[in-house]
């Protein structure tokens, strides 16, 4: 929520860019990991420490895109 009132005046437009831009960004980062690499884990701050792998990283970014990106198309239905 308060990503969402922080963001208010930020317009359409440079909404998409942003996604576009670190979809791609991330897209880049997750093919440029290995196989060893994802079983590799360390403590994760916002999970209260919790120990988790890459690959379970990896698979917490992308949904987070994805909500993301559903986020700002509903507002665009909204406001459309």
């Amino acid at each position: 929520r308060r990503h969402a009132e922080d963001c208010s005046g930020v317009g359409v437009e440079e909404t998409v860019a942003l996604l576009r831009a670190n979809g791609a960004r991330l897209a880049e980062l997750l093919r440029s990991v290995g196989e060893a690499q994802l079983g590799r884990t360390a403590a994760f701050g916002p999970g209260n420490g919790m120990t988790v792998s890459t690959e379970q990283m990896a698979e917490v970014a992308i949904r987070h895109c994805r909500v993301h990106v559903a986020s700002a198309r509903a507002a665009l239905v909204v406001e459309g």
